[in-house]
């Protein structure tokens, strides 16, 4: 029996169309294996946001496992969106990405970020371009050099771990959060966390809320389970600050 059927889970559907077999993405499937998919049913004005802070994590995990120093830290430097990796004159970039590794080491994305930068340099491409092929191509490494990686029970635990942090229970049933609830002390406390990045609080901002009369089951033990690791784009907190 696979993971994906144990404990009474149900097992995924699939429907055949478009020549292709594909997964019925609904509320039970959510309920069953919470994925990024669900990030389709937040209100488009926060889809992106959702989708870039899942992108930011995702490659925060992945550049772990780039063989070569210099690229690590380049890929971490495109990761923290630090616009200056990308700058320079193309003589410069040149002796970054290409001279500062080890010639025809198969190991390397050197030349392939030294080429991303001169389109940018040259403003053939927006940063966001330029991220996004970065990104691609910090995938493709990890498949390459660490094929399986990404499909051990450990990785999809943690990916699912990840879309209920940044999505929440379910994102087919939003949440109502009454405008009551957010005073001074929560979104302060929330505003603290999210500028600081330190989310230690969390159970803090509970009572916080509890105090306001929120009563919200999932939204209070969101804050109070200490086995969670909560971030930018946590659901809660973005709910207290408006961006959800």
């Amino acid at each position: 029996m696979s993971d994906e059927t144990k404990g009474g889970v149900p097992p995924p559907r699939y429907r055949d169309g478009e020549g292709h077999h594909r997964l019925i993405m609904d509320e039970q499937e959510w309920l069953a294996r919470p994925a990024m998919w669900g990030v389709k049913e937040l209100p488009e004005e926060i889809r992106d946001y959702k989708y870039n802070l899942f992108g930011y994590y995702h490659c925060t995990r992945l550049v772990q496992f780039v063989p070569c120093e210099v690229c690590r830290r380049a890929f971490t430097a495109v990761i923290s969106e630090e616009r200056a990796v990308f700058g320079g004159n193309e003589a410069e970039l040149q002796q970054r990405y290409t001279d500062s590794h080890p010639a025809g080491d198969p190991r390397c994305a050197g030349w392939v970020l030294w080429a991303i930068s001169i389109n940018y340099a040259r403003g053939y491409i927006h940063f966001r371009e330029a991220r996004d092929k970065t990104w691609d191509v910090l995938c493709d490494i990890v498949d390459i050099m660490a094929p399986s990686v990404r499909w051990t029970s450990n990785w999809k635990s943690w990916e699912r771990a990840l879309a209920l942090e940044l999505i929440g229970p379910n994102p087919f049933r939003p949440i109502s959060f009454s405008p009551e609830w957010r005073t001074d002390t929560t979104t302060s406390l929330a505003a603290q966390m999210f500028e600081s990045r330190d989310f230690s609080a969390m159970p803090i901002l509970a009572d916080a809320l509890q105090d306001t009369g929120c009563d919200n089951t999932d939204i209070l033990s969101h804050c109070r389970d200490t086995s969670l690791t909560h971030g930018r784009g946590c659901w809660v907190v973005d709910l207290v600050l408006g961006k959800q």
